[in-house]
């Protein structure tokens, strides 16, 4: 791939999120300059990026966006919900574009039609005002008389230009001298360098040029030179009259741009240096076998333990990611989704800053999408029945991200019709669920959890948004390959709130190995609270299965084998090891044959025919090079 197409790719994308982020905010605030501006610059810099390539359809919608935008720059036009959402179409196609050309280099059969109707509704608005589009008299500011005393010779009517390109002007493929060439009737020119900060190193790639200039041509004719950076420069017709001294003060703007800080890496060099530093974490565990407990060595392996732990970090850390682009379109989603199901819905989204792991950030997208639907199409009522039931005629749906501890929490949070227990346990056994299940003995909370079992729903129809038997199980699932969670609070009448948390960052996890049956297996740490030895006849027979007395507590007794090997008979001695462990409903003793060693694994997400396996949350190579199968004892044993 050409290396200027590459680089377009990976700023491409940050510009279209920087409007849309922009736009968004501008819809609460129609009349904040800031927002505008930054709005502005970020379609028009996207805009002088697609000329560089053979993308007329995007570079078409993009130069009439970029009119609108212009427009309402001049208050010609307002930010109303109308412009912003065609705007935000704009934003949506592009990136979509942007998707198609890295992948398959090229837009799309479907371009040229798309890019016409975007053009036909962002004209609708151009055609609201009559004012002319084009740069005509302004006020006069005291630059435009101070160059024309410096250039007695140039008399009549002229127009005035002061053309400071963007630091990064280069890099946008922009050539400033060029255009200034092309200027029409050009009488005076002036070329300086722009400010310069002594201390800092000398960048030859970073654009320091001023220009002012006076030219005979109409300012329309002298706009078209500088029509792909507007924004960078200032156009004013002069006349004979003007001084210096009685010209007003222009307005200062600040056009400074920050030194770039962050070095641009291309993710899959960043995911090659994470996939060393996990090798680097099992050649690590792979010398816990060599060590001598009390020699040099076992020092040595602290250290490089040490090390080793604090390189899978940092590596880790370059991986973050900021949850912004994954909000910003799902609330775009959700807009148009209300829009189309006719709903008066408040939807707010926060929690733009949080960072995660960049594979957290992008499975957290699907789970999202399917929530945000749900509480769309499912829990938001229409406008009369939130009459009948009291309630305001505006519905709110809130997304919510933020960090706790080491990982993130989004909350999706509605406040229409909510879920019943008992309803959902209706459904559950007109669906024969209850041929299974105990559903009258099911408690509140697990009534509501119903709606994660496959091919469960409640939707009373099939529509292009829900209600196909598909979702709330793939959300479940989705996060839990995370190796994260979901939880679900909903009162009838009240609304819902399904919580969604995973890993803020892919970490080392401890486990304890244990055999089973000549096999070894791993249980998180967290999970074990203590470990001891029992002997056959402290086991006590309990209607079906068996308990144990621990510091005068009652606790069920599992074996393990009979939940990894069911079928399968365990042999048992005089002995047994058991741990005391955390399972779903509370604490018990879990048998075991023998307990190993107590590893800092990374645990790999189950994939493939593993990915099926009940009750595993991940796997890790051993030092032997042999696999262990993380185990979840709280989706294991209930």
């Amino acid at each position: 791939m050409d290396e200027l197409l590459e680089q377009f790719l990976i700023e491409g994308p940050e510009l279209a999120q920087r409007a849309g982020q922009d736009l968004l905010a501008l819809e609460r605030t129609p009349d904040d300059p800031a927002l505008i501006d930054s709005a502005f610059r970020a379609v028009h810099t996207l805009k002088g990026s697609v000329g560089l390539f053979d993308l007329a359809p995007m570079g078409r919608v993009l130069h009439s966006a970029e009119d609108v935008l212009d427009a309402v720059r001049k208050k010609r036009l307002t930010a109303t919900g109308d412009l912003v959402d065609v705007l935000l179409a704009v934003v949506d196609r592009s990136e979509t574009w942007l998707e198609d050309l890295g992948r398959d280099g090229e837009l799309g059969s479907d371009a040229g039609v798309a890019a016409d109707r975007l053009v036909a509704r962002l004209s609708d608005f151009l055609g609201r005002t009559d004012e002319d589009r084009t740069t005509s008299a302004a006020p006069d500011v005291r630059w435009v008389g101070a160059l024309r005393l410096r250039h007695p010779d140039a008399q009549g009517r002229l127009t005035a230009v002061r053309y400071r390109p963007d630091a990064q002007a280069f890099f946008r493929g922009d050539d400033p001298l060029a255009i200034v060439r092309t200027v029409p009737g050009l009488r005076a020119l002036e070329v300086s360098a722009g400010p310069v900060d002594p201390s800092a190193d000398y960048d030859p790639f970073v654009c320091r040029l001023a220009f002012d200039l006076l030219s005979e041509a109409d300012p329309d004719r002298v706009a078209e030179a500088f029509r792909l950076v507007k924004d960078q420069a200032d156009i004013i017709l002069s006349t004979d009259h003007e001084t210096a001294e009685s010209a007003p003060a222009a307005v200062p703007v600040d056009r400074t741009s920050l030194a770039a800080t962050r070095l641009r890496v291309d993710g899959r060099q960043v995911d090659a240096l994470a996939d060393q530093a996990d090798q680097l974490v099992i050649a690590k565990n792979a010398l816990l076998a060599l060590a001598d407990p009390d020699g040099e060595l076992a020092r040595i392996q602290a250290l490089i333990d040490r090390l080793t732990t604090d390189l899978h970090s940092g590596v880790m850390r370059l991986r973050m990611t900021p949850l912004s682009p994954v909000l910003r379109r799902l609330e775009r989603q959700a807009r148009q989704l209300a829009a189309e199901l006719g709903k008066s819905v408040d939807i707010e989204f926060r929690g733009h800053g949080v960072e995660a792991d960049k594979g957290v950030v992008d499975g957290l997208y699907e789970p999202l999408l399917h929530l945000v639907r749900n509480a769309l199409d499912h829990g938001v009522e229409d406008t009369a029945e939130r009459h009948g039931a009291g309630k305001g005629e505006r519905a709110i749906l809130s997304v919510r991200a933020r960090v706790d501890g080491d990982e993130v929490e989004v909350e999706v949070r509605d406040d229409g019709r909510g879920m019943d227990p008992a309803h959902l346990r209706e459904i559950a056994r007109a669906r024969g669920l209850g041929d299974r299940i105990d559903l009258d003995g099911l408690s509140e909370q697990a009534a509501l959890e119903l709606i994660f079992t496959p091919g469960f729903s409640t939707a009373s129809r099939v529509s292009s948004v829900s209600g196909r038997g598909v979702g709330m199980d793939a959300v479940r699932e989705a996060v839990t390959g995370l190796g994260g969670r979901i939880a679900i609070a909903s009162l009838p009448g009240r609304g819902s709130v399904l919580t969604l948390r995973a890993p803020l960052t892919v970490v080392m996890t401890r486990v304890l190995i244990v055999e089973v049956g000549g096999e070894r297996f791993g249980l998180l740490l967290s999970d074990v609270q203590q470990t001891l030895r029992i002997r056959a006849e402290e086991i006590t027979p309990v209607r079906l299965g068996s308990a144990i007395v621990v510091r005068e507590t009652v606790l069920p007794f599992v074996r393990l084998a009979d939940l990894v090997r069911p079928g399968v008979p365990a042999p048992f001695d005089s002995g047994l090891t058991v741990l005391i462990v955390e399972g779903a409903e509370g604490r018990l003793a879990l048998g075991v044959d023998a307990v190993g060693a107590r590893l800092d694994v990374v645990l790999k997400p189950l994939s493939g025919l593993l990915a099926a396996v009940p009750g595993a949350t991940g796997t890790t190579l051993l030092g032997d090079g042999k696999l262990l199968l993380v185990l979840d004892l709280k989706a294991l044993v209930r």
